[in-house]
């Protein structure tokens, strides 16, 4: 039996934006926190019990990460979490 692997690239892929590349953004405290808990595999709704906000306020301030830094997706923020974590 053979098996073959193939490296094709991500047509999801995260876009970075210039302003993020080779440094991190300014983050607010309180966004610095929403994306620990992301980190930690809770879902909105788990985080806006935890933070007592609203799951809206809790996707507002996702999105702002997301403005600031161009990641979309979960696994970009967990890894975003793990590298800020390194710098502090």
């Amino acid at each position: 039996m053979t098996f073959s692997f193939w490296s094709v690239d991500d047509p999801n892929a995260t876009e970075t934006s210039e302003a993020v590349k080779g440094n991190h953004p300014e983050l607010s405290r309180r966004e610095r926190q929403v994306i620990g808990l992301v980190a930690e595999g809770l879902t909105d709704r788990e985080i806006s019990e935890r933070l007592f906000i609203s799951p809206s306020t809790v996707r507002s301030h996702l999105d702002r990460v997301s403005e600031k830094t161009g990641f979309r997706r979960r696994v970009d923020l967990i890894r975003l979490a793990g590298e800020i974590e390194l710098q502090q």
